[in-house]
């Protein structure tokens, strides 16, 4: 089976037709540049301050844990990558507190950022 069939089968499954169709929808690809042969991918479709899915893909055997930070330096732990690459974020308060997001190799933040994204 494609990625593709994969991840519209999951959104199917696990999103409303709303939240798809919502004005404030942002989907954002990012990929792993700072890896020789460009390993990993991901896939984040956010809606503004509601809700965050983050899907990572052809990424080297995990755990990966996803952060979120803001323009004042926090961080904030948004969880850890399910191994079928998923994670989401219904949160709406932790959401609109973070501009951006990356993940680690870490359960901590100090590692390396990967796959790093502004919101």
């Amino acid at each position: 089976m494609c990625c593709f069939t994969s991840t519209s089968d999951w959104l199917r499954r696990n999103t409303n037709c709303g939240e798809l169709g919502a004005r404030n929808l942002v989907i954002i690809d990012i990929f792993d540049d700072t890896r020789a042969g460009r390993v990993g991918a991901a896939r984040v479709f956010y809606t503004k301050d509601k809700s965050l899915l983050f899907y990572g893909y052809d990424l080297p055997t995990g755990p990966y844990y996803v952060w979120g930070s803001n323009k004042d330096g926090g961080l904030r732990s948004l969880g850890a990558l399910a191994q079928d690459g998923w994670l989401r974020i219904d949160d709406a308060k932790l959401l609109a507190d973070i501009d951006q997001i990356f993940t680690t190799t870490e359960p901590r933040p100090q590692g390396k950022k990967i796959l790093t994204a502004r919101l």
